[in-house]
């Protein structure tokens, strides 16, 4: 059950980050992108 929803879950971020437009120069906007994701995502 939670390797399912880590899985889940690890391709939803995946999928988000590859669906940013972000430079590969602004690693700091991209890193604030993913831990949005992160904390919209948790149950």
């Amino acid at each position: 059950m939670i390797a399912k929803f880590y899985n889940e879950t690890l391709s939803k971020l995946e999928t988000a980050i590859n669906e940013l437009e972000i430079e590969t120069d602004c690693s700091v906007q991209r890193m604030e992108a993913v831990i949005h994701f992160i904390l919209e995502t948790q149950p």
